[in-house]
């Protein structure tokens, strides 16, 4: 598996409440914005993000030929792939601000292949409260 570098921003209470979400996501001089909802449009017509990717909580289920997992519909973080000195977030919903949360990230090496194998940098932060 190739290293993506990036940063993981878990929301400390995953995004449930049904609406429609966007996200500002500033990083230097450049920003980007990506609209979600909630429930998860499954009919095709959910927004294509560009510069992050909004992760929805998984839904474990079980059956007798074995375990699946599934996106559900709340969101539970934000990625954005490279390294950035400093990022900025806000999210709205039904444009009401949320969530405001500025970050300096702070890399560390996984070694996503196993031990042995290098490192690739990668941050997690939680945001929100």
């Amino acid at each position: 598996m190739g290293c993506v570098q990036g940063v993981t921003m878990e929301f400390a209470s995953p995004l449930a409440e049904t609406g429609e979400y966007v996200f500002t996501l500033t990083k230097g001089t450049h920003t980007d914005t990506c609209s979600a909802f909630v429930p998860l449009r499954r009919d095709g017509t959910e927004p294509t993000c560009e510069g992050m990717l909004i992760n929805r909580q998984e839904v474990t289920t079980r059956t007798e030929d074995g375990i699946q997992g599934t996106a559900g519909n709340a969101i539970a973080s934000v990625w954005v792939g490279g390294e950035h000195d400093a990022l900025s977030l806000t999210v709205t919903r039904d444009r009401t601000e949320i969530l405001r949360a500025d970050l300096t990230p702070t890399y560390r090496g996984i070694e996503i292949n196993g031990e042995g194998c290098g490192e690739c940098p990668m941050a997690t932060h939680t945001v929100g409260g």
